[in-house]
């Protein structure tokens, strides 16, 4: 089950993608998934949409992308139990 310190996070992270897409054509379609993310409240949505986002940055390379990697793969097991 989710925290509300759990949505914060995935609301963090999507924030960041939609920054960096500005500069990383890898992150253009991530930045549409991520800016949808914004607006879900629903575990499972967030859930679902954390997939379509890890789907979307695997060609995201550097420091912050392993970062942000690993944050939403953590919190796709916190929203998916």
């Amino acid at each position: 089950m989710s925290t509300p310190s759990d949505h914060k996070l995935f609301r963090l992270a999507c924030s960041i993608i939609m920054t960096e897409a500005k500069n990383t054509p890898a992150l253009n379609y991530a930045y549409s998934y991520a800016q949808a993310g914004l607006h879900l409240h629903t575990d499972e949505g967030i859930k679902l949409q954390i997939l379509y986002i890890l789907d979307n940055i695997k060609s995201w390379r550097g420091t912050t992308a392993k970062q942000v990697r690993a944050e939403l793969k953590s919190l796709s097991t916190q929203f998916g139990n």
